[in-house]
Order: structure tokens, then sequence, then C-alpha cells
């Protein structure tokens, strides 16, 4: 069993560092433990991750468009 930190499992799902990190706090990684102040994840429980597309911010959409 392999075991990656947060910023290992964020780069690998291309997601944020804090969700991967809240996410573990919340009990939502199987298998996750905290060494240290560490959070180590099993890679097997990658796999279970539900992963959502990003929500586009409206307002900077807007903000951009109109500087142009």
């Amino acid at each position: 069993m392999t075991l990656l930190t947060t910023q290992q499992a964020a780069d690998l799902l291309g997601i944020n560092l804090n969700n991967i990190s809240l996410r573990c706090r919340q009990g939502k990684i199987p298998g996750a433990v905290q060494i240290g102040g560490r959070w180590l994840i099993p890679e097997d429980a990658l796999e279970g991750i539900e992963i959502q597309p990003q929500k586009k911010n409206k307002r900077y959409e807007r903000r951009i468009t109109n500087e142009n």
C-alpha cells in the first residue's frame, strides 16, 4: 500500500490541495491518517473520490468581457 501526501493526491486528481485536506478532516477519504500534522492517503482510496467539474465564476467572466 502506497501512501501519498495531500499534495501528491491533489496533483493526481487535478483538484485543489485545500479540497483534499478538507475531505481528510471530514473523514470522506477512507484510510487517510494524520501523522505529525500531515495527512497521508492510501493510493487505493483515490479511486473512490468523486470529482465535480469546476463551477464557472460568472461575475469574473462578466468583468473580463466588459474590460475588452
